[in-house]
């Protein structure tokens, strides 16, 4: 006799997406331990059944899903819409960079926490973190750039700034097209989706 066995993988969001980190674009495989016990019914009573000893017997499975099939899926359960942002927290940080991960953790709190002065604090704390990581590592742009003088930048509106943002995003893709495949990773992909998604809602067309 043949028995149908369904498979049911209950995840938070987050937690699916750290697996869809591990996954890195692969197709999924999943190992399990499946285990049971086998008895043969020997007689039905009015009351109770009577059946033989029980043998218990367990395998190992690896299964592997076909990468199309789980990207439509999840495409089908509105997961591939939404694209999450993901705080790259180190479990052993090097100790310049404590500062940096601090001020990280108060813009998520500030965040979470909602509201005007919430958001604003968050904002506020993502600009230390950004100082913070400027006094380890100084921005390195490339030949030609120029910063521009103290009142040009204090008379820049909050659009302009977040066109710069764009500008920036347009020259890093336009980099991308003519690179090879090999010099970018996931972390690259999100950071052009996710800031690109965000720019977006801000605009809100």
């Amino acid at each position: 006799m043949e028995l149908t066995i369904r498979f049911s993988l209950d995840l938070t969001l987050d937690s699916l997406a750290f697996y869809e980190r591990l996954r890195y674009g692969q197709a999924p495989q999943f190992r399990m331990r499946v285990s049971g016990a086998i008895s043969y019914l020997l007689q039905v009573l009015t009351n109770h059944q009577v059946r033989s000893i029980s043998f218990p017997f367990y395998a190992d499975c690896h299964v592997q899903y076909s990468r199309d099939a789980w990207t439509r899926t999840l495409r089908e359960l509105n997961f591939r819409d939404c694209i999450l942002v993901e705080i790259p927290f180190p479990s052993d940080p090097p100790h310049e960079w404590e500062a940096v991960w601090h001020a990280l953790r108060d813009a998520r709190d500030s965040f979470e926490s909602g509201g005007s002065t919430g958001w604003k604090s968050s904002i506020t704390s993502v600009r230390l973190a950004l100082e913070e990581w400027r006094n380890i590592e100084k921005e390195d742009l490339g030949a030609g750039w120029q910063m521009p003088t103290i009142p040009d930048l204090q008379s820049r509106s909050k659009e302009q700034r977040l066109n710069a943002i764009r500008w920036h995003l347009i020259q890093l893709a336009h980099y991308a097209a003519h690179t090879k495949a090999d010099e970018w990773t996931r972390d690259d992909a999100l950071l052009m989706i996710s800031t690109l998604c965000a720019l977006l809602c801000v605009r809100n067309p």
